[in-house]
């Protein structure tokens, strides 16, 4: 739809991460904990927000069919938590200790994701430099052109 069109472009994209980085580790955590993917999955759509929560069921709705966890995030579409994600658990989730390995996943997820938050914070804030920059240098221009055009009227009244 509309909103996957826009998934791909900021700041859709940025909640995209975020959003999906913290629904990853809450997933890991519960799945170590011991918790079946069918309950996480089941409590994740009731307890999120609505663009998480329509993820999230669309992913439970998939998972109950009987695929694995990996093929149930691809067939729900959407990339969701995040592309790279989901095709690691589609490439580790039957191999043992998957569980543990779905926990450093999703760390590294976070790790990313604040990554990328703090590197687009950087790129806002010299942006921020470079606009004041010619807002000043243009307000410099218009001051020096407001001088010469009162030096002239004072030249040309004579005194």
């Amino acid at each position: 739809g509309v909103r996957a069109f826009f998934d791909h472009f900021p700041p859709y994209s940025v909640y995209k991460e975020i959003a999906g980085a913290q629904w990853s580790l809450a997933l890991s955590t519960l799945a170590l904990a011991g918790y079946p993917y069918e309950v996480i999955l089941q409590e994740l759509g009731n307890l999120s927000r609505p663009y998480v929560a329509r993820h999230t069921r669309r992913i439970e709705r998939e998972f109950r069919k009987g695929v694995t966890l990996g093929d149930a995030m691809r067939r729900a579409g959407g990339w969701f938590p995040s592309r790279s994600m989901v095709k690691n658990i589609m490439a580790f989730g039957e191999r043992p200790g998957f569980k543990e390995t779905l926990k450093v996943l999703a760390e590294e997820t976070v790790r990313d994701t604040t990554k990328m938050v703090k590197s687009m914070a950087n790129g806002m804030r010299g942006a921020g430099y470079f606009v004041m920059f010619i807002a000043l240098a243009w307000l410099y221009q218009a001051f020096n052109a407001l001088s010469l055009q009162i030096q002239t009227i004072v030249q040309a009244s004579g005194h």
